[in-house]
């Protein structure tokens, strides 16, 4: 975010998320703690503009959201750590409020900003172009294309008049196949998603999103008063999971984030259908389903990528204690009341946040390479020109307060140029991996190349990363 003042062009791109970038070049001066705050600032934003939604649609007790979406695992987590995935949300947020108070054209436009943020996100765009002509505002549509016009526009003068630059960084992350070794498919994200959103809220959500089965409940009406929330939400869902099935999606869990604060709304519907009688057959199904598909599928651990073969039945306690909670409040007292499920909710909420996310530890990994860094730093060759591979690197080069000066991104066309004296950190992770044209350097190239000499090596604690530092000691 920093290199922006100095290269601006370095934020075009996929990778890159430029609508996230661009947002937080300013923030980013303050340095790494201030961004920080301000990632958490986002986050109660998202929270905020959900109620605001929330009661848009005049929903009661709109004040859960607060637990259903601020105390979900996942969106917790991230929400002191610095990623583009909630502040997608909130952009998400936004622009179903915009769409409920019927200002289209706005909600295009942020629609369209949503393209620079993910651009799998167009397929929703796609699906709600559609939606507009159906419902016959015409003038809105064009709104949605003014982001990606401007991102067209602003990339083609960045890559020096390729025109086609957009279509050509699509093309390669849809070459990428992160499920190589894997055995992920299209339901990865179903068998996963009590991880991202938690227990207490995963059979709220399921009951609130198929409310329409409900007793006599007028399908069309219903839609049509829902309509954006069930486009975006299912949309984003479903693309994710076609995503990670063909490979082009790594399978992180905060990927399905974006989706979080409607999946909150979902699971308010959900609770507020839970007394109405017309719901009751229909919730007792679901919870029911929801507590025996736990217990017997969804009662592992998980490594934040895969479920592991750890058991663990908190999941399924916190899932059937709401169902009882349920079972007494519409079946056996005589006046239903929805405190119980409230106070129930909101108490497990916060006992699973708390049992289950942890401080981030630094990664065997990490701690290498963080090694790496100060050694660097610390050494004789501090001041000679660097070429490193690892992302984290400038991360801890800010950290020692390092220049950046001379510090460049190691390719085999930058090596080529870089003068003798300078320094090389080649390592296992991300130095060479022929899926991404940027790695090309494989370790053979220093191996079998007497220009390089060989002055320290660094291995992880679990032995699974290598360093290597050379110094370029001829030109070539």
């Amino acid at each position: 975010m920093r290199d922006f003042w100095t290269n601006p062009g370095i934020i075009i791109g996929n990778w890159p998320k430029p609508g996230w970038k661009i947002f937080m070049t300013v923030p980013s001066l303050a340095g790494y703690n201030f961004v920080l705050f301000f990632n958490s600032l986002i986050a109660s934003a998202t929270v905020y503009f959900t109620i605001l939604l929330a009661r848009k649609y005049e929903f009661r007790n709109t004040f859960v959201l607060i637990f259903l979406l601020g105390l979900q695992p996942t969106f917790w987590e991230l929400s002191f750590r610095s990623y583009a995935e909630i502040f997608t949300g909130l952009i998400i947020v936004l622009m179903c409020y915009l769409f409920v108070i019927k200002k289209y054209k706005y909600s295009m436009l942020l629609s369209g900003y949503l393209f620079l943020l993910r651009q799998e996100t167009a397929l929703i765009i796609i699906v709600l172009i559609v939606y507009l002509f159906y419902k016959k505002e015409y003038y809105a549509v064009l709104y949605a294309l003014i982001f990606p016009v401007l991102l067209q526009i602003i990339g083609t003068i960045t890559y020096n008049g390729n025109y086609l630059w957009m279509i050509e960084d699509i093309t390669k992350l849809k070459g990428m196949d992160f499920n190589t070794g894997t055995d992920r498919g299209f339901f990865f994200y179903f068998s996963n998603y009590i991880f991202i959103i938690g227990p207490a809220a995963i059979a709220f959500l399921i009951a609130g999103y198929f409310s329409f089965f409900g007793k006599n409940i007028n399908k069309s009406s219903y839609f049509k008063k829902y309509d954006i929330i069930y486009i975006v939400f299912t949309g984003f869902f479903l693309t994710q999971c076609y995503l990670v099935w063909q490979g082009t999606n790594a399978g992180l869990l905060r990927y399905m984030l974006p989706a979080s604060p409607l999946a909150a709304i979902f699971a308010l519907i959900g609770i507020n259908n839970l007394i109405k009688t017309e719901y009751k057959n229909l919730n007792l199904g679901i919870f029911s389903a929801v507590s025996v598909i736990t217990l017997l599928f969804l009662s592992k651990e998980t490594n934040g990528w895969f479920m592991t073969e750890q058991t663990e039945h908190v999941k399924f306690f916190i899932v059937l204690i709401i169902t009882i909670t349920f079972l007494v409040t519409v079946y056996l007292k005589k006046s239903a009341s929805l405190k119980a499920i409230y106070i129930v909710t909101i108490v497990l909420s916060i006992f699973y946040v708390y049992h289950k996310v942890q401080p981030l530890k630094l990664s065997n990994e990490l701690v290498a390479v963080k090694d790496v860094t100060h050694w660097y730093t610390s050494s004789e060759f501090k001041d000679r020109p660097l070429l490193y591979s690892h992302t984290a690197i400038p991360f801890y080069l800010y950290n020692e307060k390092t220049d950046k000066k001379n510090k460049i991104y190691m390719t085999l066309e930058e090596l080529k140029k870089a003068p003798a004296g300078s320094i090389c950190i080649w390592d296992s992770h991300y130095s060479y991996n022929p899926r991404y044209e940027n790695r090309n350097t494989n370790y053979t190239f220093f191996q079998n190349n007497s220009n390089y000499k060989l002055i320290k090596d660094f291995n992880s604690n679990d032995k699974n990363f290598k360093a290597f530092v050379f110094e370029k000691i001829t030109d070539n």
